[in-house]
């Protein structure tokens, strides 16, 4: 198996999740869903079109922290922007119309930048190639983290193969069911997020993909997860994942 492995690096993150209200909390690390918009918009892909080639029974994915990472308020202000809200006259008289609200910020915790790496793989050579091309080339549109005031790069792109064995170490974000095997006396800081893995499109709406909402274990310290006996891991060089 050919896995495209890079960093994807930042200051800052936010990557919202599905079940937040109007204060905005954040995943502490890119959903599967949000790697895979990013990888389309790099390759040019149109957006709600691309859900097929990257469905999880042609696309594997995966994501390790390579940074430890903190977590941080900030209050901001929105100013509305739905129809109405822009009329001359009503921008004379009363100003722009805003709101308050909080956003929680995925920050480095040692003050230097977020880290992220990611791991792809394609049962189609040819779409995994040209991906890899469009990445190489810079892509059509900039890679960010999560939303659009948070740019981001992509470091140390390659190409690499990716074996199935078993091992007692993940380097890796993780499915929840794993924790039942987590040696708790070598890994002492782990952290739980339910997401949406991927979407489909129905009657022109965007849903859940059947059976893609899962919750995933990690550790913010961007230490592995060490476990008490071996499960299946796709080997990376030296590094173990699981495919979210």
């Amino acid at each position: 198996m050919r896995v495209l492995k890079f960093d994807l690096k930042g200051k800052m993150a936010h990557f919202r999740p599905f079940y937040t209200n109007a204060n905005s909390l954040s995943y502490g690390f890119p959903p599967r869903s949000t790697i895979a918009g990013l990888l389309a918009g790099i390759k040019g892909l149109p957006r709600d079109q691309y859900y097929d080639e990257f469905s999880p029974d042609k696309a594997k994915i995966s994501v390790r922290l390579m940074t430890p990472i903190r977590r941080i308020m900030y209050s901001v202000n929105y100013v509305r922007t739905k129809k109405g809200d822009w009329g001359l006259k009503k921008i004379l008289e009363k100003g722009f119309e805003t709101y308050p609200m909080s956003i929680q910020v995925i920050l480095p915790e040692n003050g230097d930048f977020l880290d992220y790496r990611i791991y792809f793989a394609h049962e189609d050579e040819k779409f995994f190639q040209e991906l890899v091309n469009a990445i190489s080339e810079g892509g059509k549109y900039f890679p960010y983290l999560g939303i659009t005031e948070f740019l981001a790069w992509i470091d140390n792109l390659e190409v690499v193969d990716g074996n199935q064995t078993k091992s007692r170490v993940v380097h890796s974000v993780a499915p929840f069911s794993i924790i039942e095997k987590v040696d708790f006396s070598r890994t002492t800081h782990l952290l739980v997020d339910k997401m949406v893995g991927h979407f489909q499109v129905e009657g022109g709406f965007r849903k859940p993909y059947p059976g893609a909402t899962g919750e995933y274990a990690y550790n913010p310290d961007a230490k592995p997860i060490y476990l008490r006996e071996e499960v299946p891991v796709v080997a990376v060089g030296k590094e173990n994942i699981i495919w979210l």
